[in-house]
């Protein structure tokens, strides 16, 4: 099936702008950026604190780098439950960094603060293709609700 999912631009200058999206996580409404850059899916630590979610250190001792200045030791999570438009991601995995400097620097720009973003490994598994003209990302899953815990199950170590 394909689900279409709006997409917000996020003006930065004239000539940029982010794509964003409006998600739930559980029931908090949640506003993320797609980057097709990030390897993975990030959410904020404010936001995981708010939510009263444990972290941890990676099971992958991997260093989180492009995210501001310098390297980060990150820490991760997982998520019970992202609902993007019409798709229910549970048990998503995400690494957790505090992003106040992003946040800065949409606030002095008058927009409004974003809480995560959604990387390749998240639009991976929705088939995620964008389409900027139309400024919609069309994901093809085979139900609503997908478990990206059962799915990294099938990957060995």
């Amino acid at each position: 099936m394909r689900y279409i999912i709006k997409l917000i631009a996020v003006q930065l200058t004239p000539f940029s702008f982010h794509i964003a999206v409006e998600c739930n996580m559980g029931r908090r409404k949640v506003r993320m950026i797609v980057d097709t850059g990030a390897s993975q899916t990030v959410m904020s630590s404010h936001l995981i604190e708010k939510a009263g979610l444990e972290t941890e250190k990676p099971e992958f001792n991997n260093v989180t780098v492009g995210i501001g200045a310098g390297e980060l030791a990150p820490v991760a999570t997982e998520i019970p439950s992202l609902k993007i438009g019409e798709i229910r991601i549970v048990n998503l995995p995400c690494i957790v960094l505090p992003m106040d400097h992003i946040n800065q620097t949409y606030k002095s720009m008058g927009q409004k603060s974003i809480d995560g973003i959604i990387g390749n490994d998240l639009l991976a598994v929705m088939q995620a293709v964008i389409d900027i003209k139309k400024f919609t990302l069309t994901a093809k899953m085979d139900k609503k609700t997908f478990d990206f815990g059962k799915y990294l199950e099938g990957f060995v170590v």
